[in-house]
């Protein structure tokens, strides 16, 4: 025997609002709380993310990446015929590997900009503080350097009466000297600058296609420092 429903019987409810406003309340409600969970999360550490900036370092304050710990205590604006240089004074110290480290591998993981423009400037060169005008090529691991690391922005007009028209179009002086940063396509001039910014990126090392291992850096920012700059 079959049993049929009595059109008495009242029928189901449905967990979801009928009403196009109270749905639109509960979702609401929803993203509230969902909101309050995230933003929880976020101020436990749980949502860091990688393009977050480290707030500014002060000067002595050491910044350290997987590859070495970076000190920078001061910075000098020295000008010649040629353009300006930046020397920032630091501490740098190689902990991530038991070998030497070239200066050029350690200045591939900082963004250096002059300040107030903001224009980087790239390619530091360096030199030992215990003995002034040498020239250091590499970082021995585990100790303690005191260095000058300098930022070399060349006079744009200088380089450019080097090189004929035909020449600066088939990028003659980016063979010579490299290709131009920001503040010498600008035509910074030492008169505009006030400090030096440094961000130090975090390192990794990768393997090439010939097994070698290579140290390079990453977007994420690890420490930032502004310097002023003393005119010498």
């Amino acid at each position: 025997m079959v049993h049929h429903a009595s059109t008495d019987e009242a029928p189901r409810r449905s967990l979801i609002p009928q009403s196009r406003l109270a749905r639109a309340a509960v979702a609401t409600a929803a993203a509230a709380v969902l909101a309050l969970a995230i933003g929880g999360i976020a101020v436990a550490g749980g949502l860091e993310s990688a393009d977050a900036t480290p707030r500014p370092s002060s000067p002595g304050e050491e910044m350290r990446n997987k590859l070495f710990a970076f000190t920078p205590h001061e910075a000098r604006l020295v000008t010649d015929e040629y353009g300006f240089e930046i020397h920032v004074r630091a501490d740098v110290e190689v902990h991530g590997v038991n070998e030497p480290v070239t200066v050029q591998t350690v200045g591939s993981t900082m963004v250096a900009r002059v300040l107030p423009g903001g224009q980087e400037i790239k390619f530091p060169t360096a030199g030992a503080v215990r003995y002034p005008g040498s020239p250091t090529f590499e970082y021995q691991p585990h100790m303690r350097d005191e260095t000058d690391l300098n930022w070399s922005v060349s006079d744009n007009a200088l380089l450019d009466d080097l090189f004929t028209e035909e020449e600066l179009a088939e990028g003659g002086d980016a063979e010579m000297f490299g290709p131009k940063d920001e503040a010498t396509e600008q035509g910074v001039t030492a008169e505009d600058v006030e400090g030096i910014e440094i961000s130090l990126h975090e390192a990794e090392k990768i393997r090439t296609r010939d097994g070698q291992e290579l140290w390079v850096d990453t977007p994420v920012v690890v420490g930032v420092i502004e310097l002023p700059v003393e005119r010498v």
